[in-house]
């Protein structure tokens, strides 16, 4: 089954307050962009907000292409997880209320990405 991967604080902030879910993304020996689907539950202004950051952040890189796709409410989202999760076509990262995120965890969607925010040549730091 794919597999998603949490986000820690920093992917945090941008949802104020909401888990995050994402998948490890293979990195591609091309020039070509890796696409990267995102779900959210992001309407009206809040939606119109994350477009923004999504727009910026494809325009401030030529690796990925975030394709946002909002799913409407937090459990339409929610479910559509679940059933992704069964038929194995979940996104690339997906928004997700912080209540969710044990129960993903329990289902064995989700895992930490701390070997990678917290060790190697990419890790946070306090400076950064």
């Amino acid at each position: 089954m794919k597999k998603v991967s949490f986000f820690g604080m920093a992917a945090l902030s941008l949802f104020a307050g909401q888990a995050v879910v994402s998948s490890v993304l293979p990195m591609t020996a091309s020039a070509a962009r890796t696409k990267v689907v995102l779900w959210d539950a992001m309407t009206g202004p809040y939606g119109k907000s994350l477009d923004n950051i999504v727009n910026q952040f494809n325009n401030s890189q030529s690796k990925y292409t975030v394709v946002r796709q909002s799913q409407g409410s937090y459990a339409t989202l929610n479910q559509k997880i679940m059933a992704a999760a069964k038929s194995r076509t979940l996104p690339d990262i997906s928004q997700a209320t912080y209540t969710q995120v044990p129960d993903y965890q329990k289902d064995g969607i989700v895992s930490s990405l701390d070997n990678y925010m917290l060790h190697g040549k990419n890790k946070i730091s306090k400076n950064s």
